[in-house]
């Protein structure tokens, strides 16, 4: 996910849309939802 933050601060986006990103076999995957909410407070 550390590439969530940088990007973050290079696009300056508007909104995310996780879409996969955060699922394990189609189900959301609170570890990886988790590591995407820190690396989004650390942008």
């Amino acid at each position: 996910m550390h590439n969530v933050a940088d990007a973050i601060r290079m696009v300056e986006p508007s909104g995310l849309d996780l879409r996969t990103g955060v699922r394990t076999d189609g189900a959301l995957d609170a570890v990886k939802l988790a590591a995407f909410m820190q690396a989004v407070a650390q942008a």
